[in-house]
C-alpha cells in the first residue's frame, strides 16, 4: 500500500476549527475520517462562535459529510451512543439548515494565524486580535 493509503485507512484527523481552506482533508481523507472539535477550552478554538465557524467550514460539503464529521464518526470511534446524545444536540445545534447556510461577509477579517476567520470566533481571536475597524 501507498504510505496515503494507511493515513486513508488507520488515522483520523481531529479538525480544532476545520477551515473551508482545509477541507481539502475532507477530500484526501475522506468524510469518515474527519472529526470537528470546537477545542474547548483552549484559546485556538472556535469557542464561543461555534456554530457560526461550523457554517464557515461545512456548508458546502453533503448532509451525510457533515452529519459524519459534526458526530458519527467521534461515536463511532469512541463509542459515544448517539441515540442518547440526539435530545442534547437537537436542542443546542447547529440544525442541518443552519450548518448548510453560507456565512456571508461578516466584515471581520481575523490574523492569518487564524485562518483570516471572518467572525469573532476563537477565545485567542477576543484577546489577541486586533480591534475591528
Amino acid at each position: 500500500m501507498l504510505p496515503s493509503d494507511y493515513v486513508k485507512r488507520n488515522l483520523y484527523f481531529g479538525a480544532s476549527g476545520l477551515s473551508p481552506y482545509e477541507s481539502s482533508m475532507i477530500e484526501f481523507m475522506g468524510p469518515d475520517h474527519i472529526l470537528w472539535g470546537s477545542d474547548y477550552p483552549h484559546e485556538e478554538g472556535t469557542t464561543p462562535d461555534s456554530k457560526l465557524a461550523i457554517r464557515w467550514a461545512l456548508h458546502n460539503q453533503p448532509e451525510a459529510a457533515v452529519r459524519n464529521i459534526l458526530a458519527g464518526n467521534a461515536a463511532r470511534l469512541y463509542g459515544f451512543d448517539l441515540e442518547a446524545l440526539t435530545p442534547i444536540a437537537e436542542k443546542i445545534g447547529p440544525s442541518v439548515a443552519e450548518t448548510h447556510q453560507p456565512l456571508g461577509d461578516t466584515g471581520w477579517r481575523a490574523p492569518a494565524a487564524f485562518g483570516y476567520r471572518p467572525f469573532e470566533g476563537g477565545l485567542a481571536l477576543k484577546r489577541l486580535a486586533p480591534a475591528r475597524a
